[in-house]
């Protein structure tokens, strides 16, 4: 089953209420950015796989998103 939601405000609330297998984050989300969402979403005890999706080629800025909590990061 996937659960789609619209910003990381809901991203942060869905993987909170619900166990997930794995979670792909849009980096870029209006109300809450991904790395923000990430983070939140790892101090609530998820320990599961996380994915960034982005367009951001810059190292650095990839490397930013594998410090947030992000795995693994999917161009």
């Amino acid at each position: 089953q996937v659960d789609a939601v619209v910003n990381g405000v809901d991203a942060v609330a869905a993987a909170m209420r619900r166990s997930y297998d794995c979670i792909l984050m849009d980096m870029h989300m209006p109300e809450m950015d991904g790395r923000t969402a990430v983070g939140e979403i790892r101090r609530g005890g998820y320990a599961g796989p996380v994915l960034a999706i982005t367009a951001d080629v810059i190292p650095e800025s990839q490397q930013g998103h594998l410090m947030a909590g992000c795995d693994r990061v999917l161009i």
